[in-house]
């Protein structure tokens, strides 16, 4: 899985406290140190691909979900359901369900 490079130390922290964990603790679980979790958390110290893979499943989620904070992760199951629907769709059928769903949500 190629994840993005940048910023993947955004939202550490708050998945870390989600699940009521302390720095140590997540640090005793990734066989780390309480000051790697902490220079992770500040972007101090790049996080390579596999110990972010290794932090998601550690904390029981998908990756990519680790890119985006907890109250937005539904968002993520979302999308996925999303694209599992549309990618059986013929162009003509994808336009159709974009403009159902911009009539669904006009405010006007």
């Amino acid at each position: 899985m190629d994840i993005i490079s940048t910023k993947k130390y955004k939202h550490l922290k708050e998945w870390r406290k989600h699940f009521k964990l302390s720095q140590e603790k997540l640090a005793e679980k990734l066989d780390s140190t309480q000051p790697t979790i902490m220079r992770w958390e500040s972007g101090t110290m790049a996080i390579d691909d596999e110990t972010f893979e290794k932090i998601a499943k550690t904390l029981g989620i998908e990756p990519i979900k680790l890119m985006v904070s907890p109250k937005d992760a539904s968002t993520i199951d979302f999308l996925s359901k999303m694209n599992k629907i549309i990618q059986n769709m013929d162009d003509e059928t994808k336009l159709q369900w974009i403009s159902l769903g911009e009539k669904l949500t006009d405010k006007k």
